[in-house]
């Protein structure tokens, strides 16, 4: 979606500062498994975190499911957060100090 269409961006940098673990454990709090990589190509997921370059050039469909299952993961728990943040009338999230670090670069 282009960001005309609905005059927001959400620029997930950082869920660390808000949910202290990893997309794995996030997406299973919030029963949103994350993707495995596990047997692709006959090889480990801990080889393809690390080799993320020859999975989306070999196997470009599963890099791209890979891909959305975190993005979709994040979102879930960003609106988590601003779930249980709006009925408190909290109005803007604080960014996390990684975050900004990231931000700037």
């Amino acid at each position: 979606m282009d960001k005309k269409d609905c005059g927001y961006q959400l620029t997930i940098l950082d869920t660390f500062g808000h949910f202290p673990m990893g997309l794995d454990k996030i997406g299973e709090k919030l029963k949103f498994p994350k993707f495995s990589l596990e047997g692709v190509g006959g090889k480990t997921e801990a080889y393809w975190k690390k080799h993320m370059r020859e999975l989306l050039k070999l196997y470009p469909a599963v890099f791209e499911k890979y891909s959305l299952t975190d993005a979709e993961i994040a979102i879930e728990a960003w609106n988590s957060l601003k779930a249980e943040y709006e009925p408190r009338e909290v109005a803007c999230m604080h960014a996390t100090a990684s975050s900004i670090t990231n931000a700037e670069r």
